[in-house]
């Protein structure tokens, strides 16, 4: 195969790739059903749960149970 058959072929496997990759994405949206307004006007109510994941507490302090 000449150079220009392989690029020409490798342009089209990447072309389908992302037509496949673009056509899942707006499958998933729809079936997902996103609304983007409702997800930025309730931001505000997920910042403790947003903040617990972005910094999640690493130490902790051993306990021990005493039973007298």
């Amino acid at each position: 195969m000449e150079p220009r058959e392989l690029d020409l072929r490798r342009w089209l496997v990447t072309a389908l790739f992302a037509v496949l990759a673009i056509a899942a994405f707006i499958v998933g949206w729809r079936v997902t059903q996103i609304d983007l307004v409702k997800l930025l006007t309730s931001l505000p109510k997920s910042q403790s749960i947003l903040s617990d994941l972005v910094h999640p507490d690493l130490v902790t302090q051993k306990t021990t149970d005493t039973t007298l």
